[in-house]
């Protein structure tokens, strides 16, 4: 079992609480706890050889109860153990066939991912002042002379170093749709703390974010916000 007890003190309180209000949707049963088959009983990554890493390196953190507390998820989610799931994972053909589809899906869905949208989907996110030009001539390196990828010529890519290491250097997820907006942000720390992105993306419910919205809040507030600009303009 890895050592706990810190946690507070290396990731602060309010994140252990984001991680402590995150962990409820697991809690199938409501008794206020969360066990590795409750976390688990959804896959994280979509691909069971992965799913299994990432189970394997939970119960090292759970230890013997069993148990995925506030404080496990958090040193679990920033490990380097995970992180090297999460690197190996972005690196495997199973991701690559994802995020052909989230960039084809954000530009012409035509169910091909061509060297021109990856290329668009790549400048639209780089910070102001960030030369993509070498990137751009990996890009047409391997997509080949039809300039529409294979699963095979896109995972290439990914996994070349120097490709690699650029979007890692701007915070880059290709396909999300969040872009930089010139702040260089990349937009994608989404969830607990930048670590957290990749885990809570994958993990996405469409039905629960719906079932979460309410219409009623959502025109109410319209409207107040139209009355608003209404009285401030003809005062």
């Amino acid at each position: 079992m890895v050592d706990n007890s810190g946690s507070v003190n290396r990731f602060g309180k309010s994140y252990i609480d984001e991680c402590s209000e995150a962990l409820k949707r697991y809690d199938k049963n409501g008794d206020g706890s969360v066990t590795l088959d409750e976390f688990f009983s959804q896959s994280i990554f979509g691909s069971e050889k992965f799913d299994k890493k990432a189970k394997d390196i939970m119960t090292q953190y759970a230890g013997s109860e069993g148990k995925v507390s506030a404080e496990v998820y958090a040193e679990w989610l920033n490990s380097n153990e995970y992180q090297q799931v999460l690197d190996d994972y972005h690196s495997s053909k199973e991701f690559s066939e994802i995020e052909m589809g989230w960039v084809d899906n954000a530009h012409i869905q035509d169910g091909q991912t061509t060297k021109g949208e990856v290329k668009v989907d790549l400048l639209n996110r780089l910070p102001d002042g960030v030369d993509g030009s070498k990137m751009e001539a990996l890009i047409d390196k391997y997509a080949g002379e039809d300039g529409v990828f294979t699963t095979e010529e896109y995972t290439n890519l990914k996994n070349d170093p120097e490709f690699k290491a650029f979007l890692k250097a701007h915070d880059i997820q290709l396909g999300t749709g969040n872009y930089t907006n010139n702040n260089g942000n990349g937009g994608n720390n989404i969830g607990i703390g930048s670590n957290a992105f990749n885990f809570n993306f994958n993990n996405f419910n469409m039905n629960n974010f719906f079932n979460n919205f309410n219409m009623n809040n959502f025109f109410n507030n319209f409207l107040s916000m139209l009355m608003n600009s209404w009285n401030t303009m003809f005062r």
